[in-house]
């Protein structure tokens, strides 16, 4: 048999072997997809993030310049798509002001109008409206569908609108009406403003703005993609949206209960919402709801107001959460005390028209002999509204709330923020305009000015005696020191919180007065809302005391002083707490509880006693009520259980080494150090009068207890003991604020020049100071970033008390009009000149200082001052209190007169200043006849200098209230200091008549007698 022969021609096919080994044996994995849209579109949103400018928002019915849909991306208008939205409108409302709704316009840069500034995103307080330098197209990317919708329902709103007031002006016009025409005329009036409130945001939809030059860069892509054609938007309940919800549930249920089960129905449904666990997941939310005061001022102060309250800040979750901090209990007593004022003003009591109201005002002010006369009517008028009984419908000033908070803005713009609630003539001239304004806008709005009173029925005549009392309200009082304050709206908000938080240092240091974990309980009690406020806190203690006797009356008298005192007291305690020697003493609060527990260890056995003293107290009282008043006083901390807000009395626990003992700990550790940071604060007169009038107002609402007489019988008398022990030292007298005068302006102006000068003196010093620091003579050595030589900065420093004792002598004689006036030395005004740092050199061969003033002769010589350090030392030393307390005498001018008042240490304006001079070289002698002792420059060092400038109200003056009030104490010499004045004081929060009254008829002779608040 034959074999096939090869074939050597052709090439041999592979073996099987050969062709598995060509086979790739590796692991197999997923490929990415060549062509991936979910990140070609992310990369196209970064892109288009960096040509974002900002938001800004327009009036979509009036706007002038032409909205230019379908350039890059054209898509038919949908009839059908349109009608849902309208109808998501009806439903959700118009949520404008939003990232997700808000329309993407392309512009170029160019073409924004200068000095506007577009917001960053829709969470910031003040969103600008678009304006531009022309009337050209605005490219549109997408919302053509909203566009459409939002016109639409425009005109359907305006023509309700119209119906409306036709259908309420033929009630006004009725001769006869009855309680259903009224009660018709009421509903038509609510869902007016409903209406005007919807019309008003549709006013401004934001928008968001592209750089069109930057989008169009590298062609049509990216503006393809930013025209995409989107779903419309699913309208979901943001925060905020929820927050009205339960705002408006809370407010059914206030008033569908019995009147003396309002408040309790309101908390109740409040904490039913507080309950829903989906809430429970956002944080801030649940902040906000766990603050309960806040909650019900909110749905039952605000919220009746209309639309221009609710589109403002104090509705938005995420400033309340940050603002709920140190003064949103203060806040929230000025919001109801000024709420209640409109309902004052809206009562249906019986009040003169405003005919006669007006003939009475032009009186008043008139110079004739039916002055006397027109004054004491209007007081009655005025005593007439305090009696009054509130109307809680306000909802008559709800269509014009946006008008007067504009013209609020316009008309006080250009009045300095002290001169506002005054009766400065500025400030009166514009209250005047303001009255006049608000009284023809109510009128004309109302159709008073249109008719005759013959014609008015009832509704009209009650709109008649409205603008009578505002007119009555907006007049300022004769015999009073303070002017009214503009009624409640956005702008006075503004006001009032722009107040309260320049003053927040103060306040929080007030608070710690009433609280002794204030400082510690947040870190302690992690998950607890219950002190996150400072101030709510001192007003939720106060009212919770078993001292108390009229717990619904210590919250507004509390606040009524606080407020009455802001510009003076509280603004000097402010300042004090905000000096750089004080925030380095300022307390911070514990890391954990480790960090209790180490440092409570280091009191050793006599904090171990304490500690098992008030658990056994603890144990005592479990369930048996927290007054520990009637409890051994000897226990430290014993008091400080009393008023604390931690409910230790009630609460149950199973591990009291966890839960119970950091806290008495905490308690313990900072009971010793602020009763000595305290009682070194009283040792200014001012803060020591803060602390006794607070303690004068609020022993007045306190039961009387039994004392020992001076004659040995039992007497009662009602006082107030403080947890923390602190005394107002013994050589201190508290400086007690006294009426306000008629001439209290004058006594302002005196000071206000007066701070004037001294700034003025300052700044020359400082650039004096810098002049030389720049001179290479005074360096210590040749490098041009060396320090200056100590003995200059020693010869400087010297150099600059010298000028702030004669610069002092020099205002105090501008100030007098009197050049030859004779001058105390211990009257000298530290200017607060920063401290300058110099080095001595090791390489001088003659180690010795220069004197302090140059001497005549060698004999008259200082001695020579030895090399005390070798570093930059910080010359700067803060001795000034000390010194002010207790000079040396032979600091003193040989021949001395009175200090004038309001010359002695600014203490009541917005810097504070003190006496501070060198000290003097025992032994040194007089200079010259009827000369000075001059100042040895170590001492000068030693004594005079401040480190850095304390805080000052110089750039924020708090505004003055217009409230009527007055604060009236025990007549008491002032220590040779300007009388204090006081601002305005509301109060009357809850029950808003005359009726609480704070006088001292009950405390001793010696005692402070305080304020009188009124509204």
């Amino acid at each position: 048999m034959g074999h096939r022969k090869r074939n050597s021609s052709g090439d041999e096919r592979p073996t099987v072997k050969e062709l598995r080994a060509k086979m790739d044996k590796r692991p197999v994995e997923a490929n990415a997809p060549t062509n991936d849209l979910a990140q070609a579109t992310h990369k196209m949103d970064m892109q288009l993030a960096k040509c974002r400018l900002g938001v800004a928002y327009i009036d979509i019915v009036k706007i002038q310049n032409p909205l230019l849909f379908g350039k890059y991306n054209d898509r038919p208008q949908l009839e059908r798509e349109v009608n849902k939205l309208i109808a998501s409108f009806k439903k959700e409302g118009i949520l404008a002001m939003r990232e997700d709704t808000a329309i993407p316009i392309m512009l170029s840069s160019t073409r924004l109008k200068s000095g506007l500034h577009l917001a960053l995103n829709f969470n910031e307080e003040e969103v600008p409206q678009l304006q531009l330098k022309d009337a050209h197209d605005i490219v549109v990317a997408s919302g053509q569908h909203r566009v459409a919708a939002l016109k639409k329902y425009s005109k359907n709103v305006m023509d309700e609108v119209a119906s409306i007031e036709k259908r309420r002006h033929k009630i006004d016009e009725m001769k006869n009406l009855t309680e259903e025409h009224v009660a018709e005329y009421n509903r038509l009036r609510n869902e007016l403003g409903e209406l005007q409130g919807a019309l008003i945001l549709m006013g401004k939809w934001g928008v968001i703005v592209y750089d069109e030059d930057a989008v169009l860069a590298h062609g049509n892509p990216l503006a393809d993609h930013l025209c995409r054609n989107k779903s419309l938007h699913e309208y979901k309940e943001t925060t905020e949206e929820v927050l009205s919800s339960i705002l408006r549930l809370v407010k059914a249920a206030y008033n569908n209960a019995l009147e003396e089960e309002r408040v309790a129905a309101a908390q109740a449904e409040l904490q039913l919402q507080r309950d829903n666990t989906e809430r429970q997941k956002h944080t801030r939310l649940t902040k906000v709801l766990s603050y309960e005061k806040l909650v019900l001022t909110l749905a039952l102060d605000l919220l009746p107001l209309g639309s221009h309250f609710r589109r403002r800040k104090e509705f938005c979750i995420t400033w309340l959460a940050q603002s709920i901090d140190v003064v949103m209990g203060m806040f929230i007593q000025f919001i109801q005390f000024h709420s209640h004022i409109l309902q004052l003003l809206t009562s249906n009591d019986a009040f003169p028209d405003y005919a006669t109201v007006s003939n009475t005002i032009a009186a008043a002010y008139d110079e004739g002999s039916d002055r006397d006369v027109a004054v004491t009517q209007l007081e009655e008028w005025r005593q007439m509204i305090y009696d009054s009984t509130v109307d809680p419908d306000v909802a008559v000033f709800n269509d014009v709330f946006d008008d007067i908070s504009i013209y609020v803005n316009s008309q006080f713009q250009n009045i300095p923020l002290k001169d506002i609630g005054t009766k400065n003539p500025n400030y009166t001239a514009s209250l005047e305009n303001y009255s006049n304004y608000l009284v023809r806008k109510l009128r004309s709005k109302w159709h008073l000015s249109r008719t005759s009173p013959s014609q008015w029925n009832a509704i009209a005549q009650f709109h008649d005696r409205v603008t009578a009392r505002i007119a009555v309200w907006l007049t300022p009082e004769d015999g009073v020191q303070e002017a009214p304050f503009p009624l409640l709206c956005g702008h006075v908000l503004d006001i009032a919180w722009s107040i309260l938080t320049s003053n927040s240092a103060a306040f929080k240091e007030i608070s710690g007065w009433f609280e002794p974990l204030l400082l510690h309980y947040r870190i302690l009690h992690r998950h607890s809302h219950l002190m996150d406020d400072k101030t709510e806190v001192m007003f939720a203690n106060l009212r919770n005391d078993p001292r108390m006797i009229e717990s619904e009356k210590i919250e507004e008298a509390v606040f009524t002083c606080l407020w009455a005192l802001r510009t003076t007291m509280v603004l000097r305690l402010q300042n004090e707490l905000t000096t750089t020697i004080a925030l380095s003493q300022q307390s911070k609060p514990f890391k954990d509880r480790k960090e209790v527990d180490e440092k409570f260890a280091k009191l050793g056995t006599s904090g171990k006693d304490d500690l098992k003293k008030l658990q056994n107290v603890m144990a005592l009282r479990k369930g048996r009520g927290r007054d520990l008043t009637i409890e051994p006083q000897m226990t430290p901390g014993i008091l400080a259980l009393h008023v604390t807000s931690w409910d230790w009395n009630s609460s149950t626990s199973k591990n009291s080494k966890r839960d119970v003992q950091p806290f008495i700990k905490a308690i313990l550790l900072d009971l010793s150090r602020d009763r000595t940071r305290r009682e070194d604060l009283f040792n200014d007169p001012l803060i020591a009068g803060l602390r006794k009038i607070l303690e004068g107002v609020i022993a007045k609402h306190t039961k009387a207890i039994h004392m020992i007489g001076e004659n040995g019988g039992t007497i009662k008398r009602k006082r107030w003991s403080w947890y923390d022990g602190a005394e107002i030292p013994s050589d201190v007298t508290p400086t007690k604020a006294v009426s306000l005068m008629a001439d209290d302006h004058v006594m302002q102006a005196h000071i206000q020049r007066r701070q004037e000068l001294e700034a003025g003196d300052r700044s020359d010093f400082i650039k004096l100071i810098s002049y030389v620091e720049h001179i290479a003579g005074a360096k210590a050595t040749s490098s041009t970033h060396s320090p200056m030589a100590a003995n200059v900065v020693r010869a400087l420093q010297t150099l600059i008390c010298e000028l702030e004792v004669n610069s002092t002598r020099l205002r105090t004689r501008v100030l007098e009009g009197d050049d030859s006036m004779l001058y105390n030395i211990k009257d000298t005004v530290n200017l607060m000149i920063p401290a300058v740092q110099g080095v001595e050199d090791q390489n001088t061969d003659e180690p010795e200082d220069e004197p302090a003033l140059p001497p005549t002769s060698k004999s008259q010589r200082s001695p020579p001052l030895p090399i005390a350090h070798h570093e930059p030392p910080s010359l700067g030393i803060d001795n000034s209190r000390s010194f002010r307390e207790n000079p040396p005498s032979h600091m003193l001018d040989r021949t001395r007169t009175p200090q004038t008042e309001g010359e002695s240490d600014g203490s009541a304006d917005g810097m504070v200043t003190g006496a501070a001079v060198s000290e003097s070289n025992p032994g040194e002698e007089d200079s010259g006849p009827g000369g000075r002792h001059t100042v040895d420059a170590t001492a000068a060092v030693a004594s005079s200098r401040i480190t850095l400038v304390p805080k000052t109200s110089g750039a924020v003056t708090p505004r003055q209230s217009a409230l009527k009030s007055t604060t009236q104490v025990t007549a008491s010499k002032v220590l040779k200091r300007p009388r204090a004045s006081t601002a305005n004081s509301p109060g009357h929060a809850k029950k808003r008549a005359r009726s609480a009254h704070v006088n001292g008829n009950n405390l001793d002779a010696d005692e402070l007698v305080i304020v009188k608040p009124t509204i």
